[in-house]
């Protein structure tokens, strides 16, 4: 990662994610720039300095060395950009996790804990809050996540506008260590690609009701619910453990091994650290969720 001198002229400097280079390699005369994307992460808005009586209230910020143009998709922008009509608009929507609700509850330690094997996944208890990444029909942990507004002024009896109500997720993993999949049925989440960093993206849209669908509290008292405000949408999903986790693979690579407490009191496990992120498509707002992946270390 590098930055560029904004001190003089405004530069552009654009390049494909990875995922465009990919359809751009196909060569079959088919690519099209569809859409493109604004972020500011760089920018800090509190070198505004109203009071200074003269044209320069922004200088400092104009002058903000910019990120350099680059193709990780999943890391060149944290905040994009958003335009919204509604000039009167006075909070933004959110999207929060919500361990509330009975089961999504993450491990004491954090993160979402997942076991990559049965043999693993019988050495805890329910109480103990770890994800079965082994049996996902017999899974009884899984990942919430709530859209709407997290005000009390925007009280959860009002409608949240659709045009900032989020209808559809990605879903953003390491293959190489795990899947995304229905709490319900256990099915995998349909893919929307995989990048040359393993990274693969996830699609879900309302027409999957097996991981969005849309809440229906209105109460305000609704001790299941994480947003203080109106609600729009539900997002859940389970994670599965990748076959390679579950024989070993990656654990000496990628991992570390620790103590952990189980049913037996304490046992030895080889675990990785990753996260998962989850993006709304209609706002960009993004979660970005710990997850650990854990095997029994039995030597």
């Amino acid at each position: 990662m590098s930055f560029l001198d904004n001190s003089g002229d405004i530069i552009l400097d654009a390049v494909l994610t990875d995922h465009g280079r990919k359809l751009l390699a196909k060569g079959d005369g088919s690519f099209r720039i569809a859409k493109f994307a604004l972020g500011d992460d760089e920018i800090d808005y509190s070198l505004y300095v109203s009071a200074t009586g003269s044209a320069y209230t922004d200088l400092s910020i104009l002058q903000t060395p910019c990120f350099e143009a680059f193709t990780n998709n999943r890391s060149s922008m944290n905040s994009t950009l958003l335009s919204i009509a509604d000039n009167n608009l006075l909070y933004l929507p959110v999207i929060k996790v919500n361990q509330l609700v009975a089961g999504s509850e993450w491990h004491s330690d954090g993160t979402v804990k997942v076991a990559v094997n049965t043999t693993t996944a019988n050495k805890f208890a329910d109480s103990l809050k770890v994800m079965n990444g082994a049996d996902l029909l017999n899974n009884p942990r899984f990942i919430r996540l709530d859209q709407g507004f997290d005000n009390v002024a925007q009280s959860p009896k009002k409608q949240v506008d659709s045009s900032l109500g989020e209808t559809s997720y990605s879903i953003t993993i390491d293959g190489r260590f795990g899947t995304i999949n229905s709490k319900f049925s256990g099915k995998e989440a349909p893919i929307a690609y995989t990048d040359d960093d393993w990274k693969t993206t996830y699609f879900v849209t309302l027409a999957e009701q097996e991981f969005v669908r849309m809440n229906g509290s209105t109460d305000e008292n609704d001790t299941t619910q994480t947003l203080a405000g109106s609600r729009f949408s539900i997002l859940e999903f389970a994670i599965g453990g990748s076959v390679d986790l579950s024989g070993g693979s990656h654990f000496a690579d990628h991992g570390s091994t620790v103590t952990e407490s189980d049913d037996g009191g304490t046992s030895t496990y080889d675990c990785v650290n990753t996260t998962v992120v989850v993006e709304g498509m209609t706002t960009g707002y993004r979660v970005q969720i710990p997850v650990t992946f854990i095997r029994f270390n039995a030597d």
